[in-house]
């Protein structure tokens, strides 16, 4: 009896080790939500014994500590955390990144992510967040003194530096990041790069940047206008963790095989994705669910199938794309949205050519994403189509 109860200890150890890191964030998240009971400090400490620097458990550590009016505790796990890692660049990143919770004037901040800098100048997410620091510098400056200052400079200058330096390092920021650069190349009226960046195509985006970013006229001389703020608020975030929580791949940029997209994010029901795919003759469509919410997180995925088609199936849809002019829609309808509700994103990817178009509660791309629908083995209700 005992060796057989050692032996079921010892599958419950192993199963709660075997879960991956997102596993580990996911039950967290979800006892946050209140769809589980439980202690999140328990979670949070678990997580934090088999991932140190997990960003999701600090923030969440420091949440609590901050709710509960520990000041002294949240100065005392960062300082703990410098201690035993002196020679790693991130408890100085994460301290900064999480400066709100120490109520860290701008210049505390900066020096813990110059130590960062100097232990680690490659990384990537150190040069995003003094490219940041410096743009709200920047900014500040400009929304007081309302003119050039020297100061300005010197921030448009350091935030430009590490702007250039982080998209060497990851040119994956470089399709965002060209806002604040071409804002302030202009303010320091050094234009001969901005050219490159707004040319610049970034083929792991999931959408097109310039499409899901709404800046308003002007913004390239509007030095008060935080531009930094808009990208961290736009919808290709949104977007994107719903497409990468069900591990899509991106589609604009690529000339692998043809394929339609229809991307569900309906506010109070879970994220839906289906795909009908061409490789030459052979079709196929699948289909992945995540159990989040669609206006919300997305959660875990729970189903992911596939099945075979026929070439006739891929035609009929094919002519229906074309009987709308889907290539020629605008991307965004501006004057299509609302606050709850769907939004429907069908993506296609054709000869080579790709074309995203996005709507609140499906309008004109209703059909098609329909007619996708029905291709599934879902079963969606009546009232659930919105």
């Amino acid at each position: 009896m005992r060796a057989i109860l050692t032996v079921i200890l010892s599958l419950l150890v192993l199963s709660s080790f075997s879960q991956t890191i997102e596993e580990r964030e996911l039950d967290l998240k979800t006892l946050l939500s209140g769809e589980r009971t439980g202690n999140p400090m328990t979670k949070i400490s678990e997580l934090l014994a088999v991932d140190k620097f997990n960003s999701t458990a600090i923030e969440l550590k420091l949440f609590f500590y901050s709710r509960s009016n520990q000041k002294d505790s949240i100065k005392l796990f960062f300082d703990n955390l410098i201690n035993s890692n002196r020679d790693s660049a991130i408890p100085y990143l994460l301290r900064a990144k999480f400066s709100r919770f120490e109520s860290l004037k701008e210049n505390e901040k900066l020096n813990y992510l110059k130590i960062a800098y100097n232990l680690d100048s490659t990384n990537v997410q150190v040069n995003y967040l003094l490219a940041e620091t410096y743009y709200e510098l920047f900014n500040k400056d400009q929304t007081s003194n309302w003119r050039k200052t020297e100061q300005s400079n010197v921030y448009a200058r350091k935030c430009i530096f590490f702007i250039n330096k982080g998209c060497t390092i990851d040119n994956h920021f470089r399709e965002t990041l060209k806002y604040p650069f071409v804002q302030l190349s202009n303010y320091l009226g050094d234009t001969t790069d901005i050219k490159i960046y707004n040319d610049y195509i970034d083929k792991t985006s999931y959408f097109p940047a310039s499409l899901f970013i709404d800046m308003p006229s002007g913004w390239e001389t509007n030095y008060m206008l935080n531009v930094m703020r808009r990208l961290e608020n736009s919808r290709l975030n949104w977007y994107s963790k719903h497409l990468k929580a069900m591990k899509e791949p991106v589609l604009q940029g690529s000339e692998q095989s043809d394929v339609f997209r229809f991307t569900w994010l309906r506010s109070f029901h879970h994220p839906v994705v289906i795909g009908l795919k061409k490789d030459k003759d052979i079709v196929s469509v699948y289909w992945k669910v995540c159990d989040g919410q669609g206006g919300y997180e997305p959660g875990k995925m729970t189903i992911n199938e596939t099945k075979q088609l026929t070439i006739t199936e891929w035609k009929d849809i094919s002519e229906k794309v074309d009987l709308i002019n889907f290539w020629s829609l605008p991307s965004l309808d501006k004057n299509n949205s609302g606050l709850d509700g769907a939004q429907w994103i069908l993506e296609g990817r054709k000869n080579g050519k790709y074309h995203v178009v996005d709507r609140w509660e499906g309008m004109e791309i209703t059909g098609i994403c329909m007619a996708l629908l029905k291709l599934t083995d879902l079963k969606i209700e009546k009232n659930e189509v919105y």
